[in-house]
């Protein structure tokens, strides 16, 4: 598409000054989004530091304040190997979740040292077991990003708002059953509690960017020795709750104060050990 005006999500999103006056991800509630008011992007990432430290999100988002230590890029040799493999044969063959999207899954991997190759042949093996339970599985694109905003008002200056622009980028996205979208989140680690917040932010993003009323989120956990599926069925209600927990966050950041770095909350725990404030915060705590 040679159009230049096109809106075209992705992780560039996240380098974008504004995401939230693009249009791409819509405010949930249908209120107008000015360039006047303050903003913020929160990724997913961001998000599940809301749920340990307002400080240590705020520093980086809102102040700019240099990091003391870089964050540990590592990520598992398995894990990204897996989504890399799962991604080309999800984008290039027409029925990945089948034997024949087994057979050419292994074809793919056949350059992997044999430990590793096992691994994941036996990792993609178990995502096609576990989503042959449903019926008229079409995958559609990966890496998608999904997201939306919420307009608060800013405590801070009467009459202005505060925008709070969310957004994550999902492994999967497509429709199974009845038509139903639906998000699928490869995870090659273990089953976490803030899993649950990952799954309400693509269920809202799924919801605005489809216009459904229903939504199926579905985490499959692909350990090299067991795997399962944790399904996540979103009606009106199961929606509606999501939202009450994003505008209770966009709440929280409209309360940082732009002229005081030291007005958002801490909050000490084991994060501590490995936040790129430790010292700084330590020094400033009152």
């Amino acid at each position: 598409n040679n159009d230049k005006n096109e809106t075209r999500p992705g992780t560039w999103c996240s380098r974008c000054d504004r995401p939230s006056l693009c249009g791409q991800y819509k405010e949930l509630d249908g209120k107008k989004i000015t360039a006047k008011d303050r903003s913020f992007y929160i990724s997913k990432t961001d998000l599940l530091k809301l749920n340990t430290c307002n400080r240590q999100l705020a520093w980086r988002v809102l102040y700019g304040i240099p990091k003391q230590i870089e964050e540990d890029t590592f990520y598992s040799n398995y894990g990204e190997k897996f989504h890399t493999y799962a991604e080309k044969i999800i984008n290039e063959f027409q029925e990945p979740l089948s034997e024949l999207g087994i057979e050419k899954f292994s074809k793919a991997i056949s350059e992997e040292e044999e430990d590793i190759r096992e691994k994941l042949l036996a990792a993609y093996s178990s995502l096609v077991e576990n989503m042959s339970s449903y019926q008229n599985v079409e995958l559609k694109e990966t890496e998608f990003a999904l997201g939306f905003s919420l307009v608060v008002d800013d405590p801070s200056q009467s009459g202005s708002k505060v925008t709070v622009t969310y957004m994550g980028m999902a492994d999967i996205v497509g429709r199974i059953e009845n038509n139903i979208p639906v998000v699928v989140e490869l995870k090659t680690g273990k089953e976490r509690e803030d899993h649950q917040y990952e799954a309400d932010l693509y269920a809202l993003g799924a919801s605005q960017a489809t216009k459904e009323e229903k939504v199926i989120i579905l985490h499959v956990y692909m350990e090299p020795d067991s795997s399962r599926l944790v399904e996540r069925v979103y009606g009106k209600k199961e929606i509606s709750k999501a939202k009450e927990y994003f505008v209770a966050k966009a709440l929280e950041i409209s309360n940082w104060d732009p002229n005081s770095t030291l007005s958002p909350s801490y909050n000490t725990g084991s994060w501590c050990e490995y936040c790129n404030y430790e010292t700084r915060c330590l020094e400033n705590r009152n």
